[in-house]
C-alpha cells in the first residue's frame, strides 16, 4: 500500500527518485563476491532478500568535540618557528598569506603528492597582517573575524578559518584539508568597517598529484554518517572533476544538487535524502515552526516535495530571481499559518518572526496558542536573518531575546525535538550594499552559541557558506536589499536538517 502511494506521488508529480541499487552499494557487492569463497551462497543472500543493501544510518554518534575526522592524524601541522617570518609584517604594505607544509614557509610553487583522496593532507596556511592596517583598526577590534581566506583551484574551494597565533599580533593561522589533485592558490579578504575590502592572492601554488596506484585505492574506514552532533566543516568540488576520479559514485555519496559543484564534508558523510524520502520522514507529523519568511519558504518547498510551479522559470530568457512560494497571511483567530501535505499527512503550523527585537511580541501570543492546534514532534526556529543584514539591531540584546524565545520554546515542547536554524549563507547576500561578514559571524556565534547554552539542536547551513552561487545581473538590480533564495539553496539546506532528524528518529 505504502509503495502504490509512493509511485502514484512520484507519477503525477514527476519527481525523481534516487534508485536505492546505487554504485557505492555494487561496489560493495562486488568487494563481497571477490573476498569470499561463498560466491553462490552470497547470490542466494541476494536474492532472498536477507542482504541488507538500503542507506544505513544507524551509525556511531561523531563526537562532537573531534572536529578532524576518523581519517584524520592529529598532528600539529601548524608547528612552526613563526619569528621568522614575523619581519614581513613591517616590510609590507600589504596583508601576506601562504602555506606552511612540514614545518616549511612556502615561498614559491610546490608540488605534494597525495596518499589517496580519503585520508588527504593537512596543511597549514599563515597569514600576515602590516601593521598599518593593524593600528588602523584598533578602534574597531580587528580579529580573525576580519579576515576571510579561501583555499581555490579550478575545481575545488573551501573556506579555512583562521585563529591568532600566541605572542604575535599581526600572525594568524589555520588547517585545510587538502584531498584532490590540483593547483591550489589562496585568496585572502580583509573586512574593515566603513572602508572598501582588501583582496590578496598567494604569491605561490600548492600542486597536488595523485599517483595511478593512489587513484584506485578504497577508504580503509568510512566515516560515520553526518548526524545532529557532527560538527560539519567542508568543500565545495566541481561535479565534473569528481566524476573523474570517481565514476558513477556522485549521485549517491553527496549532495548534488545543482548538477555543479557537491558539497562534501570532511568529519563526516552525507546521503541524498531525496524528496520523497523526505516526505515519508515526515509522515503523519506534525511542525511547529517560528521564524522569517527564508524559514516558510524552506519548510514550503519540503512539503510541497519541490513541485516545479513553486519555484520555476516561465521564460528562458527572463531569469528567476526568487521562489515564487506563497507569502504567510496569518488567519483571524490564530498566530500560526497551516500548510498540509495531503498525500502524507503532514501538517506545517507556522508563525512568523520578522524582527525578534521588534517591540511587539508576538511569538509569546503564539504559544499561549499551542493548545488550538496539533502537537508538534517537530519545532524549528529561524530568526538570525534580519539581525545579520541590519547592522544598526543590538547583538546583545538579540542574544538576549534570542535565549528568552529558545528557553520559552523548550519549555513549551517538552518532548519534541527541536532545531534552529543559523542565518542563511553569507555568500547569498553579498550582493547587498553595506553587508558585513564580520556582523554574519558575529551573529551566526550568537545563534550557534546561544543554541547550545540552552541545550537544543542547531540547524547550521552556514557551513555550505564559501560557494559563489551565481546571480543575474537583472536579479541584482532587483534583489538590492533580498539574499538569494532559489530552490538549489533550499534543498541543499534541507539536507542537513534531514540528517539530523533521521539520525535522531
Amino acid at each position: 500500500m505504502l509503495f502504490k502511494r509512493v509511485f502514484n506521488f512520484i507519477s503525477s508529480r514527476q519527481y525523481a527518485c534516487l534508485s536505492l541499487k546505487s554504485a557505492p552499494q555494487r561496489r560493495s557487492l562486488v568487494f563481497i563476491a571477490f573476498s569470499s569463497l561463498c560466491a553462490l551462497g552470497i547470490f542466494i543472500l541476494l536474492c532472498f532478500g536477507s542482504l541488507d543493501l538500503d542507506f544505513d544510518f544507524s551509525v556511531p554518534v561523531l563526537d562532537s568535540k573531534n572536529t578532524e575526522g576518523i581519517l584524520h592524524s592529529k598532528v600539529d601541522v601548524c608547528k612552526f618557528d613563526y619569528s621568522s617570518i614575523k619581519e614581513i609584517a613591517r616590510d609590507r604594505s600589504k596583508p601576506y598569506v601562504s602555506f606552511i607544509v612540514d614545518n616549511e614557509l612556502i615561498i614559491k610553487n610546490k608540488k605534494i603528492e597525495l596518499e589517496n583522496i580519503f585520508t588527504g593532507k593537512q596543511i597549514c596556511i599563515i597569514v600576515v597582517i602590516p601593521d598599518s592596517i593593524i593600528n588602523k583598526s584598533k578602534k574597531d577590534n580587528f580579529s580573525n573575524k576580519n579576515i576571510y581566506v579561501r583555499a581555490l583551484s579550478n575545481n575545488v574551494f573551501r573556506i579555512i578559518p583562521v585563529v591568532s597565533v600566541p605572542n604575535y599580533e599581526n600572525l594568524y593561522k589555520g588547517i585545510g584539508f587538502f584531498y584532490y589533485p590540483d593547483d591550489y592558490s589562496l585568496s585572502i579578504t580583509i573586512g574593515l568597517p566603513g572602508r572598501k575590502d582588501i583582496i590578496i592572492t598567494s604569491e605561490n601554488v600548492l600542486s597536488l598529484s595523485l599517483s595511478d596506484e593512489a587513484h584506485l585505492k578504497e577508504p580503509n574506514e568510512l566515516l560515520p554518517i553526518c548526524n545532529a552532533t557532527s560538527e560539519i566543516t567542508g568543500q565545495w568540488v566541481s561535479g565534473y572533476f569528481y566524476d573523474s576520479l570517481r565514476p558513477l559514485t556522485r549521485h549517491s555519496e553527496f549532495l548534488d544538487i545543482d548538477n555543479d559543484y557537491i558539497f562534501i564534508p570532511d568529519q563526516c558523510r552525507m546521503k541524498l535524502i531525496t524528496p520523497v524520502e523526505q516526505l515519508l520522514l515526515l509522515e503523519k507529523k506534525t511542525i511547529h515552526a517560528y521564524g522569517d519568511t527564508f524559514l516558510w519558504g524552506s519548510l514550503y518547498g519540503i512539503e510541497t516535495g519541490y513541485k516545479q510551479s513553486w519555484c520555476e522559470e516561465k521564460e528562458p530568457k527572463v531569469p528567476l530571481c526568487s521562489c515564487n512560494f506563497p507569502r504567510p497571511s496569518l488567519p483571524r483567530d490564530t498566530q500560526f499559518v497551516i500548510a498540509n501535505s495531503s498525500i502524507f499527512e503532514s501538517s506545517l503550523f507556522f508563525h512568523p518572526i520578522n524582527d525578534l527585537l521588534e517591540k511587539k511580541i508576538s511569538w509569546k501570543v503564539a504559544l499561549k496558542q499551542t493548545s488550538r492546534i496539533p502537537k508538534a514532534d517537530i519545532v524549528i526556529i529561524s530568526v538570525s536573518n534580519n539581525i545579520f543584514m541590519d547592522s544598526s539591531k543590538s547583538l546583545r540584546d538579540f542574544k538576549t531575546k534570542l535565549k528568552g524565545l529558545l528557553s520559552n520554546i523548550k519549555e513549551k515542547y517538552p518532548n519534541s525535538d527541536i532545531f534552529v536554524r543559523t542565518p542563511e549563507p553569507f555568500t547569498l547576500s553579498q550582493h547587498i550594499l553595506d553587508i558585513s561578514r564580520i556582523r554574519y559571524l558575529q551573529t551566526r556565534d550568537v545563534t550557534i552559541n546561544v543554541v547550545k547554552e540552552v541545550g537544543l539542536y542547531l540547524w547550521d547551513v552556514g557551513i555550505l557558506d564559501g560557494k559563489d552561487w551565481f546571480m543575474p545581473d537583472q536579479c541584482v538590480k532587483k534583489s538590492k536589499t533580498q539574499l538569494w533564495f532559489k530552490r538549489d539553496v533550499v534543498k541543499l539546506e534541507s539536507q542537513l536538517l534531514f540528517h539530523s532528524y533521521y539520525n535522531l528518529n
